[in-house]
């Protein structure tokens, strides 16, 4: 029996919000509203995106800025992690932390729609970064 997981998931233009889910393909799948596909977090290596692989091909809306790989993810994304071994584990206090904190400097707003305003955005997500890279020095 599979043990829920605990992740943070994000609809493009809603809050982020902690869930418990089974660990269960067919979950997954539902959550990002189609095939899976898993990136790794631009932000923490230890930490993943589940997300739609297809997202773009279908127009889904844009969901948060990645700036240091020059793009935008697009439709619903599930922040994980995974064991050793590969498995799907539960995400701790610091990676959530993390995750909320990353999605408020780059989720898109309502009214910011990422294929008309591509160019915008990412200036925007660029500037962002380079000043929070100034604060941490």
């Amino acid at each position: 029996m599979n043990k829920p997981i605990r992740a943070v998931y994000k609809e493009p233009y809603k809050d982020a919000v902690l869930i418990e889910i089974k660990n269960e393909l067919k979950e997954w799948q539902n959550l990002v509203k189609g095939s899976v596909e898993c990136i790794y977090a631009p932000f923490d290596e230890s930490i993943n995106i589940l997300c739609n692989d297809e997202a773009k091909i279908f127009k889904m809306d844009g969901n948060f800025m990645m700036p240091k790989f020059y793009d935008c993810l697009c439709g619903p994304a599930v922040f994980v992690c995974f064991d050793e071994d590969g498995n799907l584990q539960t995400l701790n206090n610091i990676q959530i932390n993390k995750i909320f904190k990353y999605i408020k400097h780059y989720e898109l707003h309502n009214g910011e729609d990422l294929y008309r305003d591509y160019q915008t955005l990412c200036a925007k997500a660029l500037k962002t970064q380079e000043k929070l890279k100034n604060e941490m020095e």
